[in-house]
């Protein structure tokens, strides 16, 4: 007999692996003959001594020297050693297991599955063993001291109830008769068509193809979710952690991978709206569902640009807005149309003087009796000067179609601006939403403590609003950033008065409703403007 780690060991023992080892292996065996979790043996020799090891006969495995080391490993919390008696094993163990006799222990905390494994295992007799799982130990938890409730019911009283309160499990074709011809429809057809035959079923709300429909729309939502486009996550930031940020973001790429299936778009890159991650705005029933999926695209990408500072915000707001205002301005297309119609009326107008010149020539080179050679000659000169004017006229034309060409080209990037513009805007409005909420030093500082009458708590509300707006658009601070300056009250809020007019014109904005005291009142003679 052989004792390691308080297990017993002696030649005729029947042992069961209770973790696999990639090192016990049989004598020239491949190195793939490893033994594995839950394969059985019986122990045919015991060696004690200075280096004690028993020889296990596995079933498929052969003859392996199982070490010490093995024997004392600490496998997991509560199992020590590699090896385990297999007299008595798991129901989970013994599943597709059969025995020519099975004996089976349930308490009043086993499960109908269980019970229902150890009583299948048995060929020519099966047996129940029922005990309460107080009899074997008392709980941790339990004061023996005190007085405790007593479940006075028998021991087959509490094991019938334990699983009688159980529910059945059911196959996925008992829970839906028609998974497996919803599977089968998923496998043969695609999104679309799909889509096609949940409309032209009779009952679409319930037919299978409206279900299939369903399930495969989930499916590849979720498959979008965890594997998502490289360009949406350039745009929409990568996958938020939790919380609602997630939500969006799970709503928006899995409803754009839903409609891209079902109707097989292309996207636009760098494309207006949005046309970037959908293609172009489609007509008919499916319009609605291109505006869902391009509403929830901008909230995502909102709720993304808000986690960032608003100083990075702030200057891509100034730089959109003097692209809007200078770079961009509509009059350039139009200025540009009017320079191709002045260019084509002008070759029009030098084609047909060109078409009268040709006419006269024809006429003085026509046979006569006397010709008249100085006449000839002139008008020669004067038709060559009209193709050297019809060459120029064209080469303004094509020049000034290429200018046209080139302004219309930019007019995807004119629609961005202001659609940038608007994301940003929205992003700057939340986080300034959330600083409002703060109600930060500063803002007590400027417009004292939030009032508890209803009429003045909305206009310091307003105030805030309006502090904020202006530290976070103009100066690109949080309420992180603390005071602009030491002063104590608007100044120490957002800083002193500008001296630029139009800078100046937004600090008086938030001074007009935080503190009026502060505003200057506007003088026309101010402005230089003689009325």
């Amino acid at each position: 007999m052989l004792e390691v780690a308080g297990t017993c060991f002696q030649a005729g023992d029947e042992v069961i692996a209770v973790e696999q080892q990639r090192d016990l292996r049989a004598p020239g065996s491949a190195c793939s003959d490893f033994v594995r979790t839950g394969e059985r043996g019986r122990v045919v020799e015991v060696r004690a001594g200075r280096h004690p090891a028993v020889v296990v006969d596995f079933d498929r495995r052969g003859r392996i020297e199982v070490g010490e080391a093995f024997l004392a490993k600490a496998v997991r919390p509560g199992v020590v050693g590699v090896l385990a008696h297999s007299y008595a094993v798991t129901s989970h163990m013994a599943q597709g297991e059969t025995y020519q006799v099975g004996r089976h222990l349930s308490t009043d905390a086993s499960s109908r599955a269980g019970v229902h494994v150890g009583l299948t295992r048995g060929r020519a007799d099966a047996r129940l063993y029922m005990v309460r799982r107080r009899d074997l130990a008392p709980s941790a938890d339990q004061h023996l001291g005190l007085p405790r409730l007593e479940n006075d019911s028998t021991t087959l009283e509490a094991v019938v109830r334990q699983l009688e309160a159980q529910r059945a499990e059911r196959l996925a074709v008992d829970a839906d008769p028609a998974a497996v011809e919803v599977a089968s429809l998923r496998r043969s057809h695609n999104l679309a068509d799909l889509v096609s035959l949940a409309q032209a079923s009779p009952d679409p709300a319930t037919s299978l193809p409206a279900r299939a429909y369903r399930q495969a729309a989930a499916a590849i939502a979720s498959a979008a979710c965890l594997e998502p486009d490289p360009a949406l996550v350039a745009r929409l930031g990568p996958r938020p952690a939790g919380g609602l940020d997630r939500r969006e973001w799970d709503r928006a790429v899995g409803e754009v991978a839903v409609y891209r299936a079902r109707f097989a778009v292309t996207p636009i890159e760098d494309g207006a709206g949005a046309t970037w991650a959908l293609g172009s705005a489609p007509t008919g029933s499916a319009m609605a569902h291109y505006e869902t999926t391009a509403a929830l695209l901008r909230r995502a990408e909102v709720v993304h640009l808000a986690r960032r500072s608003p100083a990075e915000l702030a200057v891509e707001r100034r730089y959109l807005q003097r692209q809007l205002a200078i770079g961009l301005a509509p009059g350039r297309h139009d200025g540009a149309a009017a320079t191709v119609a002045f260019a084509r009326r002008h070759l029009s107008e030098v084609e047909a003087d060109r078409a009268t010149l040709a006419d006269r020539l024809s006429e003085l080179e026509a046979p006569r009796w006397r010709r008249d050679r100085h006449g000839i000659d002139v008008a020669r000169q004067s038709l060559d000067a009209a193709d050297r004017r019809q060459a120029a006229a064209l080469d303004a034309v094509q020049e000034a179609e290429s200018a046209l060409g080139a302004v219309e080209a930019s007019l995807p990037t004119r629609q961005l601006v202001p659609e940038r513009l608007d994301v940003v805007e929205s992003a700057l409005d939340r986080q300034i939403s959330a600083a409002v909420s703060a109600s930060s030093a500063y803002l007590v500082s400027a417009l004292g403590e939030h009032p508890d009458r209803t009429d003045r708590s909305s206009r310091w509300h307003d105030g805030a609003e309006r502090i904020e707006s202006y530290r976070h658009r103009e100066l690109g601070r949080s309420p992180a950033d603390g005071f602009v300056t030491d002063e104590y009250g608007l100044a120490g809020a957002i800083g002193p008065r500008p001296a630029d007019y139009l800078d100046a014109l937004a600090w008086d904005h938030v001074a007009d409703l935080a503190a009026p005291e502060l505003a200057p009142h506007l003088n026309v003679s101010d402005l230089g403007i003689d009325l």
